[in-house]
């Protein structure tokens, strides 16, 4: 709730002092790209970001849909985004917070967001690069997907750096997020999020 609500602060100071009717996008993203969790996660941890060039953890489709939904688990921690919470808009009569996506197994950082929030912070951290020329070495991604292969991801559906590119900064291939591109559904009273068309056998 603190991230969210500096947010929101932050936003609404830009809005008041804009000049225009027109939002500047470029300097909105500025100003959220500075104050989400897993952009502070890895600036603070530089040294450790340097190494992790070398070793990004691969997560599978299987283990990630794992996490695909609300808390209901002892062990479970909702996702620290709360209100701002991608989940919360997948379908706006179903809305709900994701479980924090966790890796202890593979010593992966703990960002405490959910697998949704996870790739939104990713492409913002990307385009800002990509598309909007920030000169970087630091990584963008916590961890990377498995594309191209039976039970995977489409190669359509990921955010890849071009050859020429800042590849230090996303080193692995992972998925792009796109609301449009999940479900709601309710398994035993609790709910979970379905992925749509972003598997390998949807594109054959």
């Amino acid at each position: 709730m603190h991230y969210h609500n500096m947010i929101l602060d932050m936003l609404k100071k830009q809005e008041q002092s804009a000049t225009s009717h027109t939002p500047n996008v470029w300097m909105t993203l500025e100003i959220t790209l500075d104050s989400i969790p897993l952009h502070i996660m890895l600036k603070k941890n530089q040294p450790e970001t340097q190494k992790a060039l070398q070793h990004v953890p691969i997560i599978s489709r299987a283990k990630e849909e794992e996490s695909m939904r609300e808390c209901y688990k002892p062990e479970d921690k909702p996702c620290i985004m709360q209100n701002s919470c991608e989940c919360n808009f997948i379908d706006l009569q179903a809305p709900f917070v994701g479980v924090a996506f966790v890796g202890h197994e593979i010593n992966m950082m703990h960002t405490g967001m959910c697998i949704l929030c996870l790739r939104k912070s990713t492409q913002m951290l990307f385009y800002r690069v990509i598309a909007g020329g920030l000169q970087s070495n630091n990584l963008m991604q916590v961890y990377g997907n498995i594309a191209g292969v039976a039970g995977e991801y489409h190669e359509s559906v990921m955010l890849t750096v071009p050859p020429h590119g800042p590849v230090q900064c996303l080193p692995l291939p992972v998925v792009a997020h796109q609301r449009n591109r999940y479900q709601v559904v309710v398994v035993n009273e609790k709910k979970h999020l379905k992925q749509i068309n972003v598997g390998y056998e949807d594109f054959q």
